[in-house]
């Protein structure tokens, strides 16, 4: 299969279009994994139970910074991270994004937004948590949300 790769300006969205005779599996395994940002894929070292684990940045749904220990939680687990919350924002794909100052938020990992009264907004988690969204990262979050990027 042929590859073309075109340059566009920086404030165009950037996408990926496949042309293709027939929707085959491997097809629709290209687009997986071009929209899911397999690419991006991390893993995040981190320990729990006097043990080392290798976290794949797919499976995290929060990390957050409690007393500088940053907390990675997953679906089932919580462990934690020597790294500190912004070398983690760094090193995480973009689908990762600061809600507040000690919050990292996974956005694939979201079921429900719901704007609360004093200006915050909540997020409720495939995992039955919920994060609280601070004002000072609300507005990037929405046009992210509205613009449906991540």
């Amino acid at each position: 299969m042929k590859v073309v790769i075109k340059k566009i300006p920086e404030d165009k969205i950037e996408y990926a279009a496949l042309h293709v005779h027939e929707l085959t599996p491997q097809a629709e395994q290209i687009s997986s994994y071009i929209e899911n940002e397999e690419y991006n894929a991390v893993i995040v070292p981190c320990t729990a139970d006097g043990k080392i684990y290798r976290i794949p940045s797919e499976s995290i749904y929060i990390i957050e910074s409690v007393d500088n220990v940053q907390y990675v939680h997953t679906r089932e687990k919580i462990f934690e991270s020597a790294k500190k919350l912004y070398e983690l924002e760094k090193l995480l794909p973009v689908k990762f994004v600061r809600v507040s100052k000690s919050v990292i938020l996974h956005l694939n990992k979201v079921s429900v937004y719901s704007p609360l009264a004093n200006g915050l907004m909540k997020a409720e988690l495939d995992n039955g948590e919920s994060v609280y969204i601070s004002r000072k990262y609300l507005k990037d979050l929405r046009a992210l949300i509205r613009e449906g990027l991540r």
